[in-house]
């Protein structure tokens, strides 16, 4: 069966060279084309996985618990300042009553205030205190715990001592003054009472009308005079009454922006109060006690900028290797580039020559499908031959059988046939 195929491939190209007048073809010699069986295209239908990421929160959004969440839910922008000036704003203080907002009958200080006196921290660790022990004693008496292994009664009775101690501060005579709000006002009074009292009686005794006299010749004659003496001198320049206007400026500019407040009127104009404040605020960072948190802070971030440092010296080695292996790469494309330059320059003919033979492509494309029919038609006709074969293998056994049986059958017929002659012939003689 090959054989025959061969044959009419053959005639088939002798037939074509006569047929075909193809270019940058030798008809002298015999032509042979290499025709692989056409695979159908495999589309990538897989989906490209995506990259996971960690830093990307992938947790899913329900909308009926959101809606539920901020339904009916108004945002407060009245102590919000949405202009576009650094300079900072006093809140305005809504007052109820004779309180702020958001502010307790107990409470102090007033919350725009930062900075406390004795009086009113010692008013203020008595209250805490009273309180703490109301709270520990609720607890002890239903017999709880606050933490693990920490009894409420414990608390009580070390709170109980905290009390003794700031109630001992009261019987210190040099404290009362301070920590004593009705004898701190008395205390106060008494000595601006004295002192006054004594500027009065050594002004009244001050000899000489000689107010508009220079200050240093009436020091120098005084302590010339009278070295057993003390003597006052009072200074009064120009300096002190514009220091005074300026005073009263102050304070009336403060109520004007009381009153703005108030009332609600916005001005970008800022008082020269809260500029004093803001600088006061800035100069208080010089304290002892932050500059030694901004030095703690700076050498903490001295230590994480070091290790930056450190990440960014291991990160500009490993981008270097990868510039290296990149630079490897791109000249092994520049060489495959230029190799390609030569063979481009052949790719046109190439061209020309594959469509001109795109034709004898079809035919042999052609001739492989009608190649793999012949040979699935042999494969068929082989498996029936077999199967005729071994069909006539088993008549032929049957036949054989059925031979030697019938044999035997003419065999017994004949035997009996003659034994039946024997007897009719023996009759006849009887």
């Amino acid at each position: 069966m090959t054989e025959n195929i061969t044959t009419t491939t053959t005639t088939h190209q002798q037939s074509k060279k006569g047929v075909l007048d193809l270019p940058d073809i030798n008809l002298s010699e015999p032509q042979t084309f290499e025709t692989p069986d056409t695979s159908d295209l495999n589309t990538n239908n897989e989906v490209q996985s995506e990259i996971e990421n960690a830093d990307i929160d992938r947790t899913s959004l329900q909308s009926t618990k959101a809606y539920a969440k901020f339904n009916n839910r108004k945002f407060d922008n009245r102590n919000e300042d949405f202009s576009d000036s650094i300079a900072k704003k006093k809140p305005v203080e809504i007052r109820t009553g004779g309180l702020i907002k958001n502010q307790n009958v107990f409470d102090i200080l007033p919350s725009a205030q930062e900075l406390e006196t004795p009086l009113q921290k010692f008013q203020r660790l008595q209250y805490e205190v009273m309180n703490f022990t109301q709270e520990m004693q609720s607890v002890a008496e239903t017999g709880g715990e606050v933490e693990k292994d920490i009894k409420a009664i414990d608390l009580t009775n070390q709170l109980a001592d905290l009390q003794n101690q700031l109630s001992s501060l009261l019987s210190n005579d040099k404290l009362v003054p301070i920590l004593d709000k009705n004898k701190q006002i008395l205390h106060h009074s008494q000595i601006q009472n004295t002192s006054s009292k004594k500027l009065i009686s050594e002004i009244e005794s001050f000899t000489g009308n000689n107010v508009g006299v220079d200050e240093s010749k009436v020091s120098t004659e005084s302590s010339k005079g009278n070295n057993n003496h003390v003597t006052y001198e009072l200074f009064y320049t120009a300096d002190q009454s514009k220091y005074q206007q300026s005073q009263r400026l102050i304070d009336l500019e403060k109520r004007l922006a009381k009153l703005e407040n108030l009332t609600g009127g916005k001005s970008d104009s800022i008082p020269i109060t809260q500029t004093l404040l803001e600088i006061r605020e800035k100069l208080s960072l010089l304290e002892p006690t932050k500059i030694d948190l901004i030095q703690q802070k700076l050498k903490t971030s001295l230590k994480d900028m070091e290790a930056i440092k450190v990440q960014e010296e291991n990160n500009a080695a490993s981008t270097q290797k990868a510039l290296n292996t990149n630079e490897k790469k791109i000249n092994e494309i520049f060489d495959q580039m230029n190799r390609w330059d030569q063979i481009s320059q052949q790719l046109p003919s190439i061209i020309n020559r594959m469509y001109t033979l795109r034709s004898l492509h079809q035919e042999g494309i052609t001739f492989s499908a009608q190649l793999s029919s012949l040979e699935k038609q042999q494969y068929e006709i082989t498996s029936l031959l077999k199967n005729d074969s071994q069909i006539m293998n088993k008549m032929d056994e049957s036949f054989k059988s059925n031979l030697s049986t019938i044999k035997l059958n003419i065999e017994s017929i004949e035997k009996r046939i003659n034994d039946l002659q024997l007897k009719i012939t023996q009759k006849q003689q009887q």
